[in-house]
């Protein structure tokens, strides 16, 4: 066994010139240092590149090997393609350019599957802060059930799993048998889904106490920038159709794979269903309740969509039962 393996960081980035010297020096700060960043501009129109250029004398005197480059705007995935064509590591590791790395993030991930060569990947705990007060904890992300290391149907279900990428750190060769292709289904979004599904459903992944990323909220954060119907709308078709890629492309019993499929597509059912109702699209509730009904496939939750979203007494007796809490949480947040 190698003693200091290199261990490759994939770093895609678009416009982050204001959050990205925070991950910089998250890197600088590595216990562990036989790094070799890949940092991929995804064509950036702000000062990214300067930024990113800036820091290349201090992380090739860190030891640090830094690989930069530029390309046209195409999307997380089309970036991290650029970056896995290129790294030379045993290890391999993902990251967001605005979130940043605690100190022994590469350390004590990679010490963990150097002890246990049965796992394949491992995971560590993963904050998520806000912007402008970093030194305070949000939401933690972890595992509750370290019994199990098994966690595709959690990462597929939503259940007791998560994506944040700096989180894992993967074995070179189980990502390439899992990946046989070498790239990720180009897309605007699902890159972890991408990565991470193949790997969890065929290794059990191993897990590290510590918290080894931090998630920043920002300003520009998705959550914060208000979209219309119609954006929400093609994201769930977009989503549903890189699980059904990533689902599709895994070597799994056939009948198996359908059941997969069927919960993905009942899945977004009830997300166009409540997104319907949220913004009064009455005809498409109608369809998506009937559709989820073809499927035996209706919950409570999905009825009470149902009913705000067809009927106008209804959708403004609940704003009326919620206004309360929506004070209380426009107080909270002041």
């Amino acid at each position: 066994m190698i003693q200091n393996p290199l261990v490759s960081v994939i770093v895609p980035c678009f416009n982050g010139e204001r959050l990205i010297g925070r991950f910089f020096e998250s890197v600088l700060r590595q216990t562990y240092t036989n790094l070799e960043l890949i940092f991929i501009n995804d064509g950036s129109t702000d000062a990214t590149e300067a930024v990113a250029k800036s820091y290349a004398q201090a992380l090739q005197e860190k030891g640090i090997s830094f690989v930069y480059l530029h390309q046209e705007n195409a999307g997380q995935a089309a970036a991290i393609n650029t970056g896995l064509e290129l790294f030379r590591g045993e290890y391999l590791m993902f990251s967001d350019s605005d979130d940043w790395l605690s100190d022994n993030c590469v350390e004590v991930k990679l010490r963990y599957l150097q002890a246990n060569p049965d796992k394949q990947f491992v995971l560590g705990k993963a904050a998520f802060v806000q912007e402008e007060t970093t030194d305070r904890i949000e939401r933690l992300l972890e595992r509750k059930n370290r019994e199990s290391g098994w966690l595709f149907d959690d990462l597929v279900f939503e259940g007791d799993g998560y994506f944040a990428p700096g989180s894992y750190l993967i074995r070179a060769e189980a990502f390439r048998r899992t990946h046989p292709d070498g790239k990720l289904y180009v897309s605007r979004g699902g890159q972890n889904w991408q990565i991470l599904l193949p790997l969890a459903y065929q290794y059990e992944c191993g897990f590290v106490d510590d918290i080894v990323y931090y998630i920043v909220i920002h300003q520009d954060s998705h959550s914060r920038v208000g979209k219309s119907y119609e954006e929400y709308l093609e994201r769930t078709y977009e989503h549903e159709d890189i699980l059904n890629n990533v689902i599709g492309g895994i070597d799994m019993p056939q009948q198996k794979r359908q059941e997969y499929l069927r919960y993905v597509k009942i899945k977004y059912l009830k997300r166009r269903l409540h997104l319907a109702a949220s913004f009064r699209k009455k005809d498409v509730v109608i369809h998506q309740y009937q559709m989820l009904k073809q499927e035996n496939a209706l919950s409570w939750m999905d009825k009470a969509d149902y009913l705000r979203g067809r009927y106008d007494l209804v959708y403004y007796a609940i704003r009326l039962v919620r206004l309360p809490w929506r004070v209380y949480l426009y107080l909270k947040g002041q």
